[in-house]
């Protein structure tokens, strides 16, 4: 089943309201554009460096999809935009994607069956989102 541009939303809100009590408020202001705007971009996680970039960020939004899912493409935009417009309430999220194609094995060890599958970790502790 491929998730449609409502059930974007619809993820992009339960995540806000399941982790808004995880969030961390970001500690000042000094130099915020510049690490806000690396924050708010997608990173690839590979297996090489998933285990470093887990323990190093305190909060991660990780998605695990194909390159060419239009549907993910779309959310992680908005994600993107999400997070670039709320600083102080996602300042501290990193954004983050494996792709299934060339991280065939990281993407089986996290169980990743569908096309898109979310996952929030805080402090090195992951969530999956378990939506529809």
């Amino acid at each position: 089943m491929r998730p449609t541009a409502s059930l974007a939303t619809a993820v992009i809100l339960s995540i806000l309201i399941l982790f808004s009590a995880r969030v961390i408020e970001s500690a000042g202001k000094s130099g915020s554009d510049r690490s806000q705007s690396l924050n708010s971009e997608w990173r690839i996680l590979t297996k090489q460096n998933f285990s470093s970039e887990i323990r190093l960020h305190p909060q991660i939004l990780l998605m695990v999809t194909i390159p060419w899912s239009g549907e993910a493409l779309s959310l992680m935009k908005q994600l993107e935009k999400l997070v670039a417009n709320q600083p102080g309430k996602l300042g501290n999220l990193r954004l983050m994607v494996v792709y299934k194609n060339s991280q065939k094995m990281l993407a089986d060890v996290l169980g990743a069956a569908d096309d898109i599958t979310l996952y929030y970790y805080h402090h090195s502790t992951s969530y999956k989102y378990h939506g529809r």
